[in-house]
């Protein structure tokens, strides 16, 4: 009976890891849809013709592997289509009827249980085994998938640096040229009304003689 929870325990791990495989190419499909994303916009971007080239050219290095690392996680998740044939146990009925048998043709219950528990071990450990080469597959295609995903981030910032440099020096390119304010102050125009200024003439005191 130990060995049988031993089996077990070997069966069920195998089905949680397929689980585990089938959710984590979520993670590496967010990554990879963000560096295309954001890529294109910068491309969107006037860039300089001097350093146009060099972000060609490690766009191209970031594009193979980006499709190395999609290659891969298809091959992990579908397997190209084919899908993985993972096994698992018969159905609870054929296995019911199995042991009645069992108990049908043997003389003793006791040999009637051993040959069943013999029978359990054999299908969970074969089981297991099957499910344990068809996981380690997947694990190993999805690191050469990282790794793809890996080289294609450090580009990318690479990428990203240059294009946000390039963005600013044309941002200050672009700056309007603001003229001096001069302080000098210009004369101002003065209203004059024309009017008639009259000057008091002294009066002189004639004295008349006789």
């Amino acid at each position: 009976m130990k060995n049988l929870e031993i089996y077990k325990e070997f069966y069920f791990r195998e089905i949680d890891r397929k689980n585990e495989l089938n959710n984590i190419i979520n993670i590496p499909i967010i990554i990879i849809t963000g560096i295309i994303s954001v890529q294109f916009y910068f491309y969107s971007q006037q860039i300089e013709n001097s350093l146009k080239i060099y972000l060609e050219v490690l766009s191209i290095i970031s594009a193979l592997s980006i499709l190395y690392s999609i290659f891969y996680l298809l091959k992990s998740f579908g397997n190209f289509f084919k899908n993985h044939s993972y096994k698992e146990l018969n159905e609870m009925n054929s296995i019911y009827k199995y042991e009645r048998e069992l108990i049908k043709e043997q003389k003793k219950t006791a040999d009637a249980e051993s040959l069943f528990l013999e029978y359990l071990n054999e299908q969970f450990s074969d089981c297991a085994s099957h499910n344990f080469l068809i996981n380690k597959t997947r694990t190993e295609d999805i690191a050469k998938s990282k790794k793809g995903i890996f080289i294609s981030t450090i580009l990318f910032s690479i990428i990203f640096l240059i294009s946000i440099i390039t963005m600013a020096k044309k941002t200050e390119n672009t700056k309007p040229i603001v003229k001096p304010v001069t302080t000098i102050q210009q004369p101002q125009s003065v209203l004059i009304k024309n009017s008639k200024q009259t000057k008091e003439t002294p009066k002189t005191n004639i004295k008349r003689s006789n």
